[in-house]
């Protein structure tokens, strides 16, 4: 990979009024009204494309040869001139109806233009159609199920190029696309007819890694938001050019500093199996204990007693929610009051679960870290943490029926084993350049006394 298209990512939080804060507010929520409203029109022009016959015909012959089993043959039946067809007429259809990239683009500027006094036109591409085209782009051509619509105050990024619509600024308020030592920089967010917000960006004279950082150039600027209890705490979030800079100790040594090796490494949803090459193996649990359970069940009980007492007429008398209510003989969905408290509540709840998933994320950065101590050389086994999370139906003999059995959805959502694989990889990139290396594992047998230090003993083979 090219040095210059390495990209990394640096945060430093924004210095707000209070005046700003409600502009900013504002800003995100017409985002979310834009990003909505896009949807809306692009899923009726993927309903008008699922049912051309063109487009029908086309993607039968090509969900065919995705279906074929036998790679040569798979290749063979892409190389013939009706799969080639198939393509070219599917693409066809798809650009005559607006669902490419370019098309999001056109559509987002249509859909901008009633709130052009407060967002610009750079911003609502790359906060909206970017975002937007890439989950359509996974549903049309990858694993995507379904297209979501963004409810009130979960749409918390917005984006610039640097150029236009939010920039980084200098003191004459002039752009600039990277920062001297020692300069002080502002965030300037404005639009054509709208409001302007200048934001001072906080910075830490002590910090040599972030001071480097932002000595690089500029590619992409976000405004991003973060809700901490019951207030927002709003962010500049930069992306640059190059490798993360190296972070030093107080006396200059690295921190963190990678080991040299190879290493072999098991996963699954409860610890993780590293094989050394001096033949020493290493079990980590990735068990996180979470410290806040019994207040989270707590708050969970008064919010639920809290809502059964302020809407009676929602719930059946065994204590079960009701489908709906009949109104006129038509029926409605149910309609939710919350009190004051419940609300209160809900902030805190929302506040504890942010405050653990931080404090389990630093766990697997310091674990990754650690790991990371141990070789330069990764190999991993490509464990599959989607399909484990996933119920399983089970046919019961004595009642002869479908059980909904389990799986590792609580241990994989508690101990974030998949977090802890990007992060390895992102970090052997950064500092090394290549990533982990994922082998497959076929007729695991874990019956085996010691299974996971032999596999992972297997995949340190793989190395060799």
């Amino acid at each position: 990979m090219a040095e210059n298209k390495i990209m990394s990512v640096v945060t430093l939080p924004l210095k707000t009024e209070k005046w700003q804060e409600d502009i900013l507010q504002k800003r995100f929520e017409l985002c979310r009204k834009i990003y909505n409203n896009m949807l809306h029109y692009e899923m009726k022009q993927l309903n008008k494309v699922l049912h051309d016959k063109r487009y029908i015909d086309s993607k039968k012959i090509i969900t065919e040869t995705y279906k074929i089993a036998d790679d040569k043959e798979k290749r063979a039946r892409k190389r013939t001139e009706e799969y080639k067809q198939a393509v070219k007429i599917s693409n066809e259809v798809l650009k005559e109806y607006g669902l490419t990239e370019y098309g999001f683009k056109n559509e987002v500027l249509k859909q901008r233009a009633v709130y052009k006094t407060n967002i610009s036109s750079t911003v609502a591409y790359l906060s909206v159609a970017s975002p937007l085209w890439a989950a359509m782009d996974k549903y049309l051509f990858g694993n995507g199920k379904t297209l979501h619509y963004k409810k009130y105050n979960t749409l918390n990024s917005m984006a610039s190029d640097g150029k236009s619509g939010i920039r980084m600024v200098d003191k004459d308020g002039k752009a600039i696309f990277s920062r001297e030592s020692a300069m002080p920089i502002w965030i300037n967010m404005s639009v054509p007819k709208g409001k302007t917000l200048i934001m001072p960006v906080i910075i830490d004279k002590k910090d040599l890694y972030k001071i480097e950082m932002m000595s690089r150039k500029l590619k992409v600027i976000r405004i991003t938001r973060k809700l901490c209890g019951a207030k927002y705490k709003y962010y500049a979030q930069f992306t640059v050019e190059g490798r993360p800079a190296i972070r030093y100790d107080k006396d200059g040594n690295i921190k963190n500093p990678v080991g040299n090796g190879k290493v072999g490494i098991y996963i699954d949803t409860t610890s993780i199996t590293l094989a050394l090459e001096n033949g020493d193996n290493k079990t980590i649990s990735l068990q996180h204990d979470n410290t806040s359970n019994e207040k989270i069940a707590e708050l969970q009980r008064y919010m639920d007693n809290s809502r059964r007492a302020t809407n009676p007429d929602n719930y059946n008398a065994d204590g079960t929610v009701k489908k709906g209510i009949t109104i006129d003989g038509k029926k409605s969905k149910l309609r939710w009051n919350y009190s004051n408290g419940y609300n209160r509540a809900r902030l805190e709840l929302k506040n504890l679960y942010r405050v653990d998933a931080e404090n389990r994320k630093l766990e697997k950065q310091i674990l990754a870290n650690k790991i990371l101590s141990y070789g330069d050389n990764f190999a991993i086994n490509d464990y599959p943490f989607q399909y484990a999370a996933m119920r399983k139906k089970m046919f019961n003999e004595n009642t002869l029926q479908d059980e909904k059995h389990k799986k590792a959805g609580d241990k994989i959502g508690n101990n974030a084993p998949a977090t802890l694989v990007v992060l390895l990889d992102s970090k052997l990139k950064a500092k090394v350049g290549a990533g982990v290396t994922k082998v497959q594992l076929k007729d695991i047998d874990y019956s085996m006394e010691n299974y996971r230090e032999r596999y992972a003993q297997k995949i340190l083979e793989y190395l060799q």
